[in-house]
């Protein structure tokens, strides 16, 4: 049955705020592509840039997947909510990293909604699995499945992800699979969403004071998220934990700013 939440939508129906902020996304993620970033202009990771890693089977994920790309979802607080946070964290963390919205495979198997990159190593540091509550039975149960992903599962997995290739001092950016990578969530309201996409300055660099509180909102919440996981550290697989080590002293270093 179709998620009551979503409907057949008109460009015209979108609010003006989500269409500026699909438009800094498509904007900076052009830039990401001038850098060798297999990524769309809806910041996605493209699929279309695995067809020789995977062959046919490329091919086959993003039909099956092909509902995540649907303009309908634009609407929906949990869309809206992705697109916020990724053009906040682009902003605050471009110098340092690149941030990316999954690919529609892995956002729909394995429910990973954004990714961090390291641009100097190239290793993907996080995964984001954004909601749009704060509080009641559907987000308890988000918060144990995360929990579980980390402690039992060893983290999220990635089939379209990337890797730093370097040959003779050149550096590239090549398709691989990516494993034990520390998944957080982001939680926001309705209202704040609203007010986020509102108040979001369609700027590369310059932000309003809602977006700074915003980012400063989405490290703090991180950083309490990775105090909770090392509660368990004894469990942690050791790849897992050494990345979950590496993000933790970039978060501190958010936070010290």
């Amino acid at each position: 049955m179709q998620n009551p939440e979503i409907r057949r939508t008109s460009h015209a129906e979108i609010d003006p705020g989500v269409k500026g902020l699909v438009g800094f996304i498509a904007e900076t993620s052009r830039a990401l592509r001038d850098e060798g970033i297999p990524i769309g202009d809806d910041g996605r990771v493209d699929m279309h840039a695995y067809r020789l890693f995977y062959g046919k089977a490329a091919e086959a994920d993003l039909a099956n997947s092909s509902d995540i790309l649907s303009p309908d979802r634009l609407v929906t607080d949990g869309e809206k909510l992705e697109i916020l946070a990724l053009a906040i964290l682009r902003k605050n963390l471009g110098a340092d990293f690149f941030v990316a919205r999954s690919a529609p495979h892995d956002d729909k198997v394995h429910h990973v909604d954004t990714v961090i990159f390291d641009r100097r190593t190239g290793a993907l540091v996080c995964a984001f699995d954004e909601v749009s509550a704060m509080s009641g039975a559907d987000y308890e149960k988000k918060q144990a499945i995360i929990t579980k992903q980390n402690v039992d599962g060893g983290g999220a997995n990635l089939k379209y992800g990337f890797r730093l290739e370097v040959n003779d001092d050149r550096k590239r950016i090549v398709p691989d699979e990516v494993a034990h990578v520390p998944l957080f969530y982001i939680a926001l309201p309705k209202d704040r969403i609203e007010k986020g996409i509102r108040e979001f300055t369609l700027d590369p660099v310059r932000q309003s004071d809602f977006e700074s509180k915003l980012f400063t909102y989405f490290v703090s919440a991180i950083a309490l998220q990775i105090q909770a996981i090392k509660l368990y550290e004894r469990r942690l697989n050791p790849e897992f934990a050494r990345r979950l080590q590496d993000f933790s002293k970039v978060i501190e270093l958010f936070r010290g700013k």
